[in-house]
């Protein structure tokens, strides 16, 4: 019985090591199961992260963008407005004007807004009408000058028809 105890005590001790080995082996490999999760997770946060940060610079771009726009077209409102201060600054730089035509052009791409074109005749000398002009181009609301032609008259001064052009907001 003695031959058989030190053999029972060396398979029990052998059967608590191997215990031990595989309880500690399936331990070690759940933790590196979940530290490759928690990496991969950590590498989409990442990604998220940096994406969002890329999206929050382009919205803040976008914002300013946006805010130029918008003081920059005309409400429905104001389109009187707007020809008025075509026809002061007319006034304002001794420049005879002749409003042509006043239309609206839709733009097929736009969805909000559209333009409105307004044709003129205009008569003074040449240095008040290229500074009417050039102030009708720097005007606070988007303008574009554009379909003009000057030609010297008989009584020594200028006269030319042009189009201007702003961005309304539709209705």
């Amino acid at each position: 019985m003695k031959q058989f105890t030190a053999l029972i005590i060396s398979i029990v001790v052998a059967t608590f090591f191997v215990g031990v080995y595989v309880f500690v082996f399936f331990q070690v490999s759940g933790f590196v199961t979940r530290i490759g999760s928690a990496t991969a997770d950590a590498r989409i946060l990442s990604g998220r992260d940096s994406a969002l940060q890329t999206t929050e610079v382009f919205l803040s771009e976008v914002r300013e963008f946006q805010e130029i726009l918008e003081r920059s077209i005309v409400l429905s409102e104001d389109v009187v407005r707007a020809i008025e201060l075509l026809e002061s600054t007319a006034r304002e730089e001794d420049v005879d004007l002749l409003l042509g035509g006043v239309g609206l052009a839709d733009v097929k791409t736009w969805n909000y807004h559209e333009r409105v074109d307004i044709t003129f005749s205009a008569e003074g000398s040449f240095s008040d009408l290229a500074t009417f002009l050039s102030i009708v181009e720097g005007f606070p609301i988007m303008t574009q000058l554009g379909g003009g032609s000057m030609e010297k008259s008989a009584k020594n001064n200028w006269s030319g028809t042009f189009t201007v052009s702003f961005i309304k907001a539709k209705l």
